[in-house]
C-alpha cells in the first residue's frame, strides 16, 4: 500500500462498551500487527458507546495517551454498535477501514487475513463455529435466512460478522444513505457485490459477557425487516388478498346454503369468527403500517445517528475528512458553491 502522508493506510474502528481488561490487549496486537507484520501507517478508532463503567473511558483515555495512534470518542448516550460504528466511519481517516469487537473473540493477528483481497470492495469474517450461547447461535441462523430472503444476496455469503475489512470508497457511500436505523452488513450490500467471506476462528470472550441481548437482537432483526426490505407490507399485501378471496368464498357458500335449503339458523359463530379474523388482520396491517409511518419520520427528520461528547488525539486532518467525505457530492458542490458567492 502507498501513503500520500496525510491519512493513515489502515483504520481500526472498534465500538466499545463497558469492556476494560480486553482493550489493552487489543490495542498491543493491533501494534504488533501493523508495526512487525504489515508494517503500515495505522489509525485505531476506540468509541466509547456510553459506557456505564466509568472505568471503560479511563482506560481508553490512558491507551490514547500513551499512542498517538489511539483516537478516542465518547458519545452522549447509547447508540448500539451499528450507530457506534458509523461514528468510527466518519471520524476515520484510512484507505482501508476494519471494524471488530471490543471483546477479543475477533483475533488482531487475523487482520492480514482480511488484507488478502485488494480486488475485493469488502472481506467480511465467516466463523464456522461461534463462541456463544445456544439461543445466539439460533437466532443467528435465523437471521441469515432473512438476509437471503430480504437481500436477495448469494446464500453462501454472510454478512452479519462485524469483523471485515472496507475500501474508502465503499464507506463513503455508506455514510451517504440517511437512516436512522443503520445496519452496517445490509448497507455494504446495497453499494457493493463485490464482497467475499474469509474463514476465520471464533475466540472465547477476554472476560464478562455479551451485551446483546433477546431484545436488542431483536430490535436489528426489526430494523433489517423494516428498514432494507418491503417484505412485510408485501405480505400483509396477500395476506389481504388471500382472506378477501376466503371471504367471498365463504359469503358465496352462505348464500348457497340459503337458497337450496331454505331458512336456515343463525349462524353466529362464523359470523363472530370472520369479524374476529378480519378485525385482527386491519389491526396487524394498521400497526405494520404505524412502524414504517415512524420509521420514515425519524429519517426525515434527520436526527443524529449519535452525539460525540469527547474525543482525544482527533487531529484537524481528521476532522476535514470527515466534514468533506460525509457529506453528499450535492452537498458539498452547495457548500463550494456558497463559499463561492461569499467570495
Amino acid at each position: 500500500m502507498n501513503n500520500d502522508g496525510r491519512f493513515p493506510e489502515i483504520s481500526i474502528v472498534i465500538p466499545v462498551y463497558n469492556s476494560t481488561g480486553s482493550l489493552e490487549e487489543i490495542v498491543r496486537k493491533i501494534n504488533v500487527v501493523m508495526e512487525e507484520i504489515l508494517n503500515c501507517t495505522y489509525e485505531i478508532l476506540l468509541v466509547d458507546d456510553h459506557s456505564t463503567d466509568r472505568h471503560t473511558w479511563e482506560t481508553i483515555a490512558k491507551l490514547a495517551e500513551a499512542r498517538a495512534e489511539v483516537k478516542a470518542i465518547r458519545l452522549r448516550k447509547n447508540v448500539g454498535q451499528h450507530q457506534a460504528t458509523f461514528c468510527g466511519f466518519s471520524m476515520s481517516s484510512g484507505k482501508i477501514i476494519i471494524t471488530m469487537d471490543d471483546d477479543l473473540q475477533h483475533d488482531p493477528l487475523d487482520i492480514p487475513r482480511l488484507l488478502e483481497y485488494p480486488e475485493k470492495d469488502a472481506v467480511i469474517a465467516v466463523f464456522n463455529r461461534k463462541e456463544q450461547g445456544i439461543i445466539r447461535n439460533f437466532t443467528s441462523r435465523i437471521k441469515d435466512l432473512f438476509d437471503n430472503a430480504i437481500l436477495h444476496k448469494p446464500s453462501d455469503l454472510k454478512l452479519t460478522s462485524s469483523f471485515r475489512a472496507i475500501r474508502r470508497d465503499i464507506i463513503t457511500k455508506i455514510l451517504e444513505v440517511h437512516t436512522s436505523f443503520p445496519l452496517v452488513g445490509s448497507l455494504i450490500w446495497s453499494v457493493t457485490e463485490n464482497i467475499v467471506n474469509v474463514p476465520l476462528e471464533h475466540h472465547p470472550r477476554y472476560e464478562g459477557k455479551s451485551g446483546y441481548s433477546f431484545f436488542k437482537r431483536l430490535s436489528l432483526f426489526s430494523s433489517l425487516v423494516f428498514n432494507h426490505s418491503s417484505l412485510i407490507l408485501r405480505f400483509m399485501s396477500k395476506l389481504g388478498i388471500l382472506s378477501a378471496f376466503g371471504g367471498m368464498i365463504f359469503g358465496v357458500f352462505l348464500s348457497g346454503r340459503k337458497i337450496f335449503f331454505g331458512n336456515v339458523a343463525p349462524g353466529w359463530t362464523s359470523l363472530e369468527v370472520t369479524i374476529l379474523i378480519m378485525g385482527g388482520l386491519i389491526l396487524l396491517s394498521l400497526g405494520v403500517i404505524g412502524e414504517y409511518l415512524y420509521r420514515i419520520l425519524s429519517t426525515v427528520e434527520v436526527r443524529p445517528r449519535y452525539v460525540i461528547d469527547a474525543t482525544l488525539n482527533m487531529d484537524s486532518v481528521t476532522e476535514e475528512r470527515k466534514l468533506w467525505e460525509g457529506l453528499s457530492d450535492a452537498r458539498v458542490s452547495e457548500t463550494m458553491k456558497s463559499t463561492d458567492r461569499g467570495n
